[in-house]
């Protein structure tokens, strides 16, 4: 039989059919990890335990070896591999049974490839070894060394894939070569302008002026420089058709796969320079935040001029966002006003206005932070209109738009039957539009709602079926932070703790201005044994999005109960349920058992017992064991104190 061993994207030992062998020590990981890059897979002893143990005395770490080593033997040889060997001064590996992903990769790095696309896109996202982690100095050592030679010879030949692709004009190869190298170097200039270079070919100019800013924003960070004038050159004419757009006297008619949003200048109401750098900074920011956070198709100021509702319909314009801005003085004193609304670009109806006001003199606090909250709402303001708009749509005459947005309507019911319609809806955009990324990612989350809500004869299946779309999203389209968001959640239900805050915090990189994910990094920061400041984050997140969805309200309930506060707790959950329409099933049972315990923990038994049997009579198979087993939760303080409350309830064990 034929191993292979996946080093790069995470750590993997696989048999023929590419089911992974089960390794259950990281140190037993670690010397397969260790033998398999050396020259001729062999190792002396005294070398293994210099790298696994070197804080021990020679002794403890030759005992150490020796325990996992015979671990790591037992387990290889029940799964078939007999390929490790060993004496009384070596370890070793047959290389000739083993191939080996960095190896190859090291070998072909060394003899030159000609084809350099395919070798690169071939490979596994993720970082070299991702996963082993020895907590011994030596070892990390190793590890990070190892790492970063691997990585700078993938991102060297990245780059000349991504030089190859982009004289060959393979647009689809660039895409996916510059989201690749990104992910290895994120300052990694040329990737950016390649990718500023593809959205403009494209006709995405506000996807453009994106990733520019992610540009100048990595190079300030990685390398305290600012973009080079060959960046600068390429914005400069990504400017020219705008202002000549300007001035035609007929705008022309804009086709988007998504309605189209249009952002207007903020009217500033004074004469401060001041506001009109804010009025100025907020439209841009606005720009860029949208289109990061909505499918829309998001129009900057000056690309088409809005008439009359006849003239908006002409252009093809769906929403409108506008502002004013006004000082009240000089600051810091005096407050800054901020208005912003919404509207319905062919009625002029409001779909949403707020008003906003801020001291002090800033204006970078300030921009970020209402340019997150206008951001935010107006995406939650529009998800809300579409979905009342396409209540009526003929269902002959359904798009992948049309689909997908009602793919998330049936979603956000968290019912069986509806999350059932929900990936059929999402399923029949997909075959519409393959490329379609929003629609790969919701069929993801309805399967994590199987796996959640036991929904799923296989629930581990349904898992691996969540982490497939959203690895298949990331492998097209790089850092795409909704396919991370869902990634997280799967590593999360997995107790990957670590794992998750980490996917979690890429995707806040990616888009950093997501409330969602922001409430997500909360969650995360709870179940993994720090309640107190995750609340903190999720509040804030609530914030930021004053229109958000009433699951918010559902997330920091088992916050604050993850944090001992089981009447804060109650109040949340209860805002939940009051407010989630339909029968005692999915999110909406849950949160009544979450409910019930918080009741007991508050004392108020009768309380807790009436939630007790209102849960049973929906899912009768529940037991308080099967929690105690399954809860995502770290500590495990807080899954005994939940279950305890569960038990007192009445729930049975």
């Amino acid at each position: 039989m034929a191993f292979s061993l996946r080093l790069l994207g995470g750590f993997a030992l696989c048999d023929e059919a590419g089911a992974p062998l089960a390794i259950p020590l990281q140190k037993a990981r670690a010397v397969v990890a260790v033998l398999a890059l050396q020259p001729r897979g062999r190792a002396t002893r005294q070398e293994l335990t210099a790298l696994l143990w070197s804080q021990r005395w020679p002794a403890q770490a030759q005992q150490s070896l020796r325990q996992t080593l015979h671990l790591l033997k037992r387990d290889l040889s029940a799964a078939g591999f007999k390929h490790l060997e060993m004496d009384r001064r070596d370890v070793w590996l047959d290389l000739g049974a083993l191939t080996t992903d960095a190896v190859v990769l090291r070998d072909r790095l060394t003899a030159g490839c000609a084809s350099a696309a395919e070798v690169v896109l071939a490979l596994p996202c993720g970082r070299f070894l991702d996963g082993v982690t020895l907590h011994d100095p030596a070892g990390d050592a190793w590890i990070a060394d190892r790492a970063a030679e691997f990585r700078d010879g993938v991102a060297r030949l990245t780059l000349a894939a991504l030089q190859q692709a982009r004289r060959a004009e393979r647009e689809e190869d660039v895409a996916a070569l510059a989201h690749r190298l990104l992910e290895i170097d994120p300052a990694a200039e040329a990737a950016h302008r390649a990718l500023i270079a593809h959205h403009l070919a494209g006709g995405e100019r506000s996807l453009a002026v994106r990733q520019f800013q992610l540009c100048r924003k990595a190079l300030a960070q990685e390398l305290s420089t600012t973009p080079t004038r060959e960046t600068l050159e390429l914005m400069r004419a990504a400017a020219e058709p705008r202002a000549s757009t300007q001035a035609r006297p007929e705008p022309p008619k804009l086709k988007f796969h998504a309605p189209s949003l249009l952002v207007e200048p903020f009217v500033v109401r004074d004469d401060a320079r001041r506001t009109r750098l804010l009025a100025y900074g907020l439209v841009d920011d606005l720009v860029v935040d949208l289109s990061r956070l909505s499918l829309l198709g998001v129009i900057p100021p000056g690309a088409v001029s809005l008439g009359p509702a006849g003239g908006a319909r002409e252009i093809g314009v769906d929403y409108v966002l506008g502002g004013s801005v006004e000082s009240g003085g000089a600051p810091p004193d005096a407050p800054t006003r901020i208005s912003a609304v919404l509207r319905h670009a062919a009625s002029g109806r409001t779909l949403w206005a707020e008003r906003y006001q801020r001291m002090g003199d800033d204006l970078w606090s300030v921009r970020e932070d209402i340019v997150g909250r206008i951001a935010n709402t107006t995406c939650r303001a529009v998800d809300l209109a579409e979905m009342e708009r396409l209540d009526d749509v003929d269902t002959r005459s359904r798009d992948a738009w049309t689909l997908r947005v009602l793919g998330q309507k049936n979603f956000l019911l968290y019912s069986r039957a509806a999350n059932a319609r929900a990936r059929t809806l999402f399923g029949q955009a997909l075959a519409l539009d393959p490329a379609f990324a929003q629609a790969e990612t919701g069929i993801g989350w309805t399967h994590l709602e199987d796996f959640c809500f036991s929904w799923s004869d296989r629930p581990a299946g349904s898992l691996a079926a969540a982490e497939q779309h959203a690895r298949r999203v990331l492998q097209r389209s790089g850092h795409y932070y909704a396919a991370l968001h869902l990634l997280s959640y799967v590593e999360l239900c997995r107790r990957e703790f670590e794992r998750s805050a980490d996917t979690c915090a890429r995707a806040r990189d990616d888009n950093p201005n997501d409330a969602d994910l922001l409430l997500h990094q909360g969650y995360v920061m709870s179940c993994g044994g720090a309640p107190e400041p995750a609340i903190d984050l999720m509040l804030q997140a609530a914030a930021i999005n004053p229109m958000h969805p009433n699951w918010y309200r559902l997330l920091i309930g088992n916050a604050a109960l993850d944090a001992g506060r089981p009447r804060a707790a109650a109040v949340e959950l209860t805002r939940f349920i009051d407010g989630q329409a339909g029968a005692v099933s999915g999110v909406k049972a849950q949160a009544i058992r979450t409910r019930a315990a918080a009741h007991a923990m508050a004392g108020d038994i009768d309380s807790a017992r009436v939630d007790r049997d209102i849960y049973m009579a929906a899912n009768r198979q529940f037991s308080v064991a099967t929690f105690r087993r399954t809860f995502p939760r770290r500590s495990p303080e807080i899954v005994a104190r939940q279950a305890d409350a569960l038990v007192v309830a009445g729930f049975p064990d």
